[in-house]
């Protein structure tokens, strides 16, 4: 047997001379490998983000070519001119909007039926979103059997509410691949499509023109309680003190019967810096006056029960401003607070004539209020939907007291928003100023800038009267939710899936509830007649197993209710719930939050806003941890029963605040996902005021103007009543309620001051302006 010793001399081991250029062999095909694998991956995302930006291109210009369309200045009837203007939008777009890592813009396209452009088409069309939407006995998506949701492309302007754009490269053209020669690719093309469509937006204006509605400005007379007479039995004629000095013994006592009479007091409340409530008989008026109802002037006149309310107003206004000096007799040029007959002008409206009081002072005055904020809060979200208004947005403005009063349209919903902004501009009755009229002789004069244009809401008697007390909150939101979508859920002029709100403007004391024997109205001025009404708003049928609750009827058909809130007797307020995910400091009665380094003294950012509060469960009347104080206090200040602080308000009763009705229109906001929005008077009458209570939180963070779209000039916080915001009230005046503490301390959490300086007007514009200002405009997918 042969024997092989190892290690033997002259041999070699088994390594092979070739295994070194192998591994180089190898290295080299990997590194090529790698090298290719790299130049794809950059290349598949480079198509990637190619194919994304055209993407992101046609979403942009698809809705810029179905805005374009909309708010074409173009006829409605000009379609071609019309479809021009939509994609030159979209051109304009497509332009800017070029593909990552390249100069290529997709711009080059046409419109339907015209051939495609070397970079693709737009086509103008309707959109079906499901059968419900497309007219009764159609079937615009083609065949029976296939689905909806479809695009259908048309050539009628009237119809249209849908673009679809599809886009690619020129195929002449892709766009350069980068190292791809290298792979034998050196272009590569992508294409994508969007389907924009309008969202169809239907809004109810609800206007409370009960007479509560004027108080603000226009005060009215109380009855304070009744003394009987010296000799009952009296017939309720011999109530004269002329005659009869021992009856009814001044002239503001007024006979309640043929036995009692009652002291005549005029409301008041005590001003910002806290002088008490006077008696003064010529503040307290009407905005519109029947003179029909008038009786001549001269004392005494007839009782004020029996005759005409109007004549103690009229009778008492002083003639003429320029009879008055003003710095002894009021210490300010104006008198916004005093109503004279030279303000008053005649109009005829329904053959009938009306004295209207049109005297016009801004920003001080600008009408009777709440009334004047109400109108203008609704004019600019009227005008708001026009500039962005589709051919399908739709609305009506439903103005009401005990029933509605000539709403626009009388039933349904028109898309003449022109017609409802010229009916709610109260400049369009015209306007007075107190003016120099030469000769150093002043008084009231037409204002030219503000002439009359018929209709007007007078022309419409858009207007509370003396007489109309009552307030229907249920019937005129069942009456509007009826118009948004009818009774039994299917859809009536306001189109399927469209947007729906209510915005409501009033104090929110509803005296009226509707019976179960077919919606009649029965309203009254005790305490119970408001419970039932607010039960019927927030949870109790209507009518058992016909009508739900108003709450119930809003969710169903899926309306937001935004509540404008303000009034004689009511108190707008909200809570300033402490922030729990920001830490701001300590709070102090006198600095308010402690500086921690990141939120300033002043941040508005310490407190929930309306949204968070809602979102963490905040709300109304039902409502755990509530947002708003709905406590009622009396002329002292003092806690008391609801019931009470509701008696008093009907009387009219000075200070006294029945808070009830905050609750209630929150609960609704809540419930439904809209808003509510408390009208509050700034902290102050003066700038230097302003300037003490109110902090430019810009300037506080660190900026050194007002910010670019405010004025440039203005830097003090009293500049906010013209432009310069925002400016926020200070800490030390927003006593901050921690719910982990417990709940809130009646008269002391509650926010009575505007947070931002602005006037109630002005927080009326802003906050119809959130309600409304959804973009009517959308992406979808077939």
């Amino acid at each position: 047997m042969t024997k092989i010793a190892p290690n033997m001399p002259g041999r070699t081991s088994g390594r092979r001379p070739s295994d070194g250029g192998f591994y180089l062999a190898f290295l080299a095909i990997l590194l090529l490998a790698i090298i290719a694998l790299a130049v794809a991956v950059l290349g598949l995302g480079k198509i990637s983000a190619s194919q994304t930006g055209a993407l992101n291109s046609a979403n942009i210009a698809a809705l810029a070519a179905l805005e374009g369309f909309v708010n074409s200045s173009s006829p409605q009837n000009a379609y071609d001119a019309r479809i021009g203007d939509g994609v030159a939008r979209a051109v304009a777009l497509l332009n800017a909007n070029r593909l990552p890592g390249s100069q290529i813009a997709l711009s080059q396209i046409d419109f339907f039926p015209n051939p495609p452009g070397p970079n693709g088409q737009v086509e103008f069309g309707m959109w079906y979103p499901n059968l419900q939407a497309a007219p009764p006995g159609t079937n615009p998506c083609g065949n029976i059997s296939k689905p909806y949701p479809c695009f259908v492309p048309n050539s009628n302007p009237a119809t249209v509410n849908a673009v679809h754009l599809s886009i690619h490269t020129d195929p002449a053209q892709g766009v350069p691949f980068d190292l791809g020669s290298f792979l034998g690719v050196n272009t590569f093309n992508v294409s994508a499509e969007s389907y924009a469509a309008i969202v169809p937006r239907c809004s109810g204006y609800g206007i409370d023109i009960s007479s509560s509605t004027q108080f603000g400005s226009h005060k009215p007379y109380i009855a304070a309680q009744p003394s009987p007479c010296l000799s009952p039995g009296w017939p309720p004629s011999s109530c004269n003190i002329a005659a009869y000095p021992g009856c009814c013994n001044n002239h503001n006592d007024v006979c309640l019967s043929n036995t009692t009479c009652s002291p005549k007091l005029l409301i008041d409340t005590p001003d910002n810096s806290g002088n008490p409530a006077a008696i003064n008989p010529n503040e307290f008026g009407l905005m519109a006056i029947p003179p029909a109802n008038l009786q001549a002037c001269g004392a005494p006149l007839s009782p004020f029960w029996y005759s005409s309310a109007e004549s103690y107003y009229w009778c008492n206004y002083p003639a003429t401003r320029d009879n008055f000096n003003y710095s002894t007799a009021f210490g300010t040029p104006y008198t916004y607070s005093k109503h004279f007959q030279d303000d008053y002008v005649l109009e005829t409206v329904g053959g009938n004539q009306v004295l209207v009081d049109k005297y016009y002072e801004p920003p001080f005055y600008q009408g009777a209020v709440p009334f004047s904020d109400f109108f203008l809060g609704f004019n600019v979200g009227l005008r708001k939907m026009q500039a962005t208004q589709s051919g399908t947005d739709q609305s009506l403005v439903y103005p009401f007291n005990t029933t509605a009063v000539n709403p626009i349209p009388s039933s349904g919903l028109t898309n003449d928003l022109g017609f409802l902004i010229q009916l709610t501009n109260l400049d369009n009755a015209g306007r007075r100023r107190f003016v120099n009229l030469g000769g150093g002789i002043w008084g009231n004069q037409d204002d030219a800038a503000f002439p009359v244009t018929h209709p007007n809401y007078i022309d419409r008697g858009w207007y509370p009267t003396a007489s109309t007390g009552n307030t229907n909150l249920v019937g005129a939101l069942l009456n509007i939710a009826n118009s948004l979508v009818s009774p039994n859920n299917q859809p009536n002029q306001c189109p399927a899936l469209s947007s729906k709100s209510i915005i409501l403007a009033t104090d929110g004391v509803g005296t009226c509830y509707l019976t179960n024997s077919g919606g009649t109205n029965n309203c009254g001025s005790t305490y119970s007649f408001f419970q039932t009404s607010t039960n019927q708003l927030l949870s109790q049928d209507i009518e058992f197993g016909v009508i739900p609750s108003i709450s119930q009827i809003l969710r169903q058909r899926q309306i937001s209710l935004t509540a404008l809130v303000d009034g004689q007797g009511v108190r707008p307020n909200f809570y300033n719930i402490k922030n729990p995910a920001v830490n701001c400091g300590n709070w102090t009665p006198t600095l308010g939050y402690s500086l921690d380094g990141i939120h300033s003294v002043d941040s508005p950012d310490c407190y929930l806003t309306y949204e968070q509060a809602r979102a963490q469960g905040f709300g109304g009347v039902n409502s755990p941890h509530p947002f708003v104080s709905y406590d009622s206090f009396d002329n002292n200040g003092a806690v008391v029963p609801a019931a009470t602080a509701f008696d008093q308000f009907q009387n009219g009763a000075a200070g006294w605040i029945f808070g009830e009705s905050m609750g209630v229109l929150t609960q609704l906001a809540v419930d439904s996902g809209g808003f509510i929005c408390p009208l509050l008077p700034p902290l102050g009458n003066n700038a230097a005021q302003f300037d003490a209570n109110y902090v430019d939180v810009y300037n506080d963070r660190g900026g050194t103007a007002c910010s670019a779209d405010m004025d440039p000039t203005a830097t003090q916080c009293n500049k906010a009543l013209y432009k310069c915001s925002p400016c926020v009230l200070k800490s030390k005046f927003r006593n901050p309620w921690d719910p982990s503490s417990g709940p809130p301390t009646p008269g002391l959490n509650a926010q009575l001051y505007a947070v931002e300086l602005k006037w109630k007007s002005t927080q009326a514009a802003d906050c119809v302006r959130v309600a409304v200002g959804l973009n009517p405009y959308t992406l979808v997918s077939p």
